[in-house]
């Protein structure tokens, strides 16, 4: 069906709507709320945090972070104490904490990864077709499976508890393995080779349900 140049015109603004509001003159989605870097023992981190007004729940939050070049990677109590500094810059943005819903970060910036090579490793699901392909879907159960039955995320728990927030569930998105040189970092060694996966961890977030009954800070609104 073709369009009027009207009609085309017209759906055109609507596209581009979204990214003509930035007040500081630029270009980003309409979800995103702040980016800044942080500071975590040895490593630099850039933090951004957005928001899901694009699903109509602009108080709902997301945080995600990756390592600058040359970073050591993060041990999971270094995750936990981004999170709460990250969780100590929302009210001041106008956000509140409890209504953070999601977690993002890329797994090889984190000591989780030798933890996931050796659960793939010990699966064999690496071998079917994995090895150079950009997106490995055969290990993206084995990675969701360490995440959640392992203990490496328990460092985070408090800091989550303490702004009365639980998981709810742990999953990784675009999977993939690859052979990296023996002197990697978290990489394991399988044969001749080295083997190291990757991918974006996802951590869902809900209200800690206390009594049936949970109360949010009324002091904090969004704007």
């Amino acid at each position: 069906m073709k369009r009027s140049g009207a009609e085309f015109v017209v759906a055109l603004l609507f596209l581009i709507a979204p990214f003509a509001c930035a007040q500081d003159g630029q270009l980003r989605t309409m979800d995103e709320i702040r980016t800044w870097h942080v500071r975590v023992g040895a490593s630099t981190a850039e933090v951004k945090l957005s928001s899901f007004a694009h699903s109509g729940r602009p108080e709902d939050t997301i945080v995600s972070f990756v390592l600058a070049d040359g970073s050591p990677v993060l041990t999971v109590g270094q995750i936990a104490d981004l999170l709460q500094q990250t969780f100590e810059e929302m009210p001041g943005l106008g956000y509140c904490p409890d209504k953070l819903r999601r977690i993002a970060f890329p797994l090889s910036s984190t000591e989780l990864e030798s933890g996931v090579n050796r659960a793939v490793v010990s699966s064999g699901h690496w071998k079917k077709k994995c090895v150079g392909r950009q997106t490995c879907y055969s290990i993206e159960h084995v990675v969701s499976d360490y995440l959640r039955s392992s203990e490496a995320l328990r460092p985070v728990e408090p800091v989550l508890k303490k702004h009365h927030l639980e998981r709810t569930n742990v999953f990784t998105d675009d999977p993939a393995c690859g052979f990296v040189p023996r002197s990697t970092p978290g990489a394991l060694h399988v044969g001749r080779h080295s083997l190291s996966c990757g991918g974006q961890i996802l951590i869902d977030l809900q209200p800690e349900q206390l009594l049936g009954v949970y109360t949010r800070n009324p002091e904090i609104t969004h704007r």
